[in-house]
């Protein structure tokens, strides 16, 4: 250890020049710094260093030391500090909450208005995170992507593959690490309790590397499996619990497909969704004949992108790769292409647009609930300037009273904010369970997680604060101690020009945000109304459908195809409660739609590669009550040894048949020297018989709504189902009274016949209706549930402003009174002045629905976006409520007493 040296003469003075507080602090630093010093330079340093000091005073080390001392005493004061702004925030939270807790009615009006607000913008903020924002549940979700032929350059519509392509584009992109395609189907499932219909995908052997995915519960698909001597299936997780009721003991049990017997190997986790709401996958090769046709179009296709490959860079070769194949091909048509879509946003393609839509009105009702509270907020400030102007003239500067009263503000909109998210949850709840079928995309976890819990603290905190602060700046201006001159609430009338001009202001902007939201709910209304106003072109009361398909192991030929729908048909004719029986390829409704390229004889010009066609029984159109409108329809004559007959709707004789007979007219579904062009375009495809001969017309009936009431009739064909036979049928069963109850005598009757085969979508013709406009009846609830919920509340903010106005004038309307002034008159102003700011607000609303109301139109049927009757009946309900909502006040104001009114100033 180095010697501590001795206190030199030089370092006494040096000590002794600082101040006596720096002497006891430094001297012993000092004392530390000159020996490690001296060791290193010898005792010649420390004798000159001494001098040195001794001559110069303080010195550099001294001013170092003061330095230091400086900050260490900045700090100590800035820790003084923030912990006084800790106690003042605190006081202010106490005291906020004691003035919340005097003013109980008050208060949970605010808290209720916030927590409707937050509540209806987090539960549907939870949706749209959980369907178009938080990523999926696979590894690298970014890089899946769905491809997609276009037609006609067409984005909006996606259409499934043909395999020629498919193969082009396994073989020459080089944007994916691997694509993969899935081909849907239907199959009877047995073995594992009563039939059941299920959805099953074909996907071949790179679907499940694509995906990144591993089984729950066994294995997923490889593969060895395409060519293995025993089948296997992997199923999903919903299908498990339905059928098998969680058995993990499933694996390795063999069911049979529409007869076939196959291996339970694996079972997908439950967030499992690709493709949407499939029961079972199973191995799906694509032979070399197979990738060669050009004429059918029936796969699905996914893919994984490289690591440094954009969707746009893979768009742009698909881009490239189309135009090689329409130069190659001149056949197959212009304008058509590929389009690459990001799974996630294709998962969300069917409800984005509304999502975000829907987003908006959310939010416009959170402005609403703001702009509501700020009203109650000045209405409070209002009544507490005596309060304010005490506090003021004790010495409260400004920035203190503006952070007491935003601090209240804030207080309230974050406990409105809690209760607006236990709201939510059960909000989600609720929408999730009554969405519509297909609304929402399946096996996607819609909740209120942790990210969306943490944005609605958020927002709570800045509605607080957006609500607060304007009140807070106006009553806490300089001046208002002249309150203390003996003027009290009573007579202080209803406030600044600023203040009285911020009031009526948010009125004006509550009711024109109001009108945007109950107008638009009113053309969504009456665009409802005029859709299910729409004739179907047949009779649907008291009609039941359902669908059976035989499978091929069982049913293969024609003839046991015939042989069973005889028997059938037979059993329903002779059914207690059923009146007339008939079945078709494609009933209206059922979600089944074939296409088929068609020649009229003599008009060859005529040629169409998208008419719809159906295979129909005899008691067809006799059981959906569709008209005759010439010839016959199809007998018991017309069987397979005749003449080839059809059956035209309305639609296609005017389009294809104009300026003919339609009876006795000739066409034909083949196309001479190839093959039939018939495809289905929804459910299972199968092929249809070719038709070798020209088929004459023998009937025209009306015009049916097939799909879709917003959609018009379209060209039809009606084939006899003896003469074309086919393993699946819609079966439509017309009662006697309530449709539902027979289904299970229809189960029964076809489980005489063959106990494995399964009966699916049973359901009475209504419902199947229902179905098809569901998701237009769920958008119409939600946007009108949040309009009427923004019309209520501009209700109260009305009532509200004009109770607080009236309170705030008493003393005018007593002397008013006093002077001789009609009640009725002084109700009249009362009424006039509160529907100012209204009429500026329907106004303003008015023009914003005019411009923004084209945001409506692709969701609208009949009703144009600036449908009169709709907004003419918008602006007289909000008129009457308004004017309920100012007479109320008016009233009280107008039966004052004013003896009593003065004598209490």
């Amino acid at each position: 250890m180095t010697p501590r040296p001795r206190r030199s003469i030089g370092r006494t003075l040096l000590v002794g020049l600082a101040p006596a507080h720096l002497r006891s602090d430094f001297a012993r630093e000092l004392d530390v710094a000159f020996a490690e010093e001296a060791a290193h330079r010898g005792w010649w340093f420390q004798r000159w260093w001494n001098a040195q000091q001794a001559v110069k005073g303080a010195g550099p080390m001294l001013r170092l030391r003061l330095r230091a001392r400086r900050v260490a005493l900045s700090t100590r004061r800035r820790a003084i500090h923030g912990s006084t702004m800790v106690r003042s925030v605190a006081q202010d939270l106490e005291f906020g909450l004691r003035t919340l807790r005097a003013r109980p009615g008050f208060t949970v009006v605010m808290i209720a208005t916030l927590a409707l607000g937050i509540g209806a913008n987090t539960a549907i903020f939870s949706v749209v995170h959980s369907v178009l924002i938080r990523d999926l549940p696979y590894p690298d979700p970014a890089r899946l992507v769905r491809l997609y032929e276009t037609f006609g350059g067409r984005r909006h519509v996606r259409g499934v593959a043909n395999p020629f392509n498919y193969d082009v584009w396994e073989k020459q992109t080089r944007s994916f690490a691997g694509l993969a395609a899935m081909r849907a189907g239907s199959a009877t499932l047995t073995g594992a309790g009563d039939p059941e219909r299920v959805r099953v995908h074909g996907v071949t052997a790179s679907f499940f590397d694509i995906m990144g995915r591993d089984a729950t519960l066994g294995r997923v698909l490889t593969a060895a499996d395409a060519g293995a001597t025993r089948p296997v299936i992997v199923i999903s997780h919903a299908l498990w619990h339905r059928r098998f009721g969680a058995d993990p003991g499933v694996i390795g049990r063999t069911v049979a497909l529409d007869g076939d017997s196959v291996a339970v190997v694996g079972v997908l986790g439950p967030s499992f969704a690709i493709p949407e709401n499939c029961d079972v996958w199973q191995p799906y090769v694509l032979t070399p004949k197979l990738r060669a046709e050009m004429g059918s179009w029936f796969l699905g296709v996914i893919a994984r992108l490289k690591p440094d490959v954009t969707i746009a860079q893979a768009q742009a070769e698909m881009d490239a790769i189309s135009a090689q194949l329409t130069a190659q091909f001149p056949a197959r048509g212009k304008g058509r292409g590929a389009w690459v879509l990001g799974l996630q946003e294709d998962l969300g393609f069917r409800v984005e647009e509304a999502l975000w839509l829907l987003q908006g009105v959310v939010g416009v009702v959170l402005l609403v609930a703001c702009a509501n509270v700020a009203n109650l907020l000045i209405a409070s400030a209002s009544g507490r300037r005596r309060e304010l102007s005490i506090r003021a003239s004790l010495g409260a500067g400004r920035g203190r009273l503006v952070r007491q009263m935003v601090t209240e503000s804030v207080l309230v909109a974050v406990i409105g904010g809690l209760a607006g998210a236990v709201l939510a949850a059960w909000g989600v709840s609720v929408l999730v369970a009554n969405a519509p079928e297909y609304t929402l995309p399946a096996n996607v976890a819609i909740g209120v997680d942790p990210i969306v819990l943490g944005l609605t603290i958020g927002v709570s905190v800045l509605t607080g604060i957006v609500a607060g602060i304007g009140p807070a700046l106006l009553f806490s201006r300089p001046g208002t101690a002249d309150m203390l001159r003996g003027t009290s609430t009573s007579v202080a009338g209803p406030g600044t020009g600023g203040q009285r001009w911020l009031r009526f202001g948010l009125v004006a902007v509550e009711v024109a945000l109001a009108i945007l939201l109950v107008a638009g709910s009113a053309l969504l209304i009456r665009s409802f109304a005029h859709l299910t106003s729409q004739p179907p072109g047949f009779s649907p009361e008291r009609l039941l459908t359902a669908t059976i398909s035989l499978p091929e192991r069982s049913y293969g030929s024609p003839a046991a195809q015939q042989q069973f729908w005889s028997a059938l048909f037979d059993r329903l004719h002779a059914l207690p409660g059923a009146t007339d029986a008939g079945a078709s390829t494609a009933l209206p409704f059922s979600n089944w739609e074939w296409q088929t390229w068609f020649e009229v004889r003599g008009r060859e010009q005529v040629k169409n590669d998208g008419t719809s066609i159906r295979t129909v029984t005899p008691g067809y159109f006799g059981t959906l009550g569709l008209p005759l409108l010439s010839g016959r329809v199809f007998s018991d004559t017309d069987v397979p040894g005749a003449e080839p007959v059809v059956i035209v709707n309305d639609a296609f004789a005017r389009e294809h048949l104009g300026g003919l007979n339609p009876v006795s007219q000739q066409i034909r579904t083949e196309r001479p020297g190839g093959g039939a062009r018939t495809t289905q375009l929804t459910g299972v495809r199968s092929e249809l018989a070719p038709s070798a001969r020209w088929m004459t017309v023998v009937g025209v009936v009306a015009d049916t709504r097939h799909t879709t009431l917003d959609a018009a009739p379209q060209p039809e064909i009606y084939r006899p189902l003896a003469q074309w036979a086919t393993p699946m049928m819609v079966l439509a069963i017309r009662t006697t009274g309530d449709p539902e109850p027979l289904g299970a005598r229809l189960r029964q009757q076809v489980h005489e016949i063959d106990p494995n085969l399964a009966v699916e979508q049973v359901r009475s013709m209504q419902t199947a209706i229902d179905r098809t406009v569901a998701r237009r009846r769920f958008e119409m609830w939600l946007f009108s549930l949040f309009g009427t919920l923004g019309g209520v509340l501009a209700a109260i903010g009305i009532y509200g402003v004009m109770s607080s106005v009236a309170g705030l004038r008493r003393r005018e309307m007593g002397i008013r009174l006093a002077l001789g002034a009609n009640p009725a008159h002084v109700k009249a102003l009362v009424t006039r002045q509160g529907l100012r700011p209204v009429v500026a607000g329907l106004v303003i609303g008015l023009a914003a629905v005019w411009w923004l109301s084209a945001l409506l139109e692709s969701r609208l049927f009949g009703v144009t976006p600036h449908d009169p009757a709709s907004l003419v009946s918008t602006v007289i309900g909000f008129l009457v409520v308004a004017i309920v909502a100012c007479w109320a006040p008016a009233r009280r104001a107008g039966k004052a007493d004013p003896v009593t009114i003065l004598r209490s100033e």
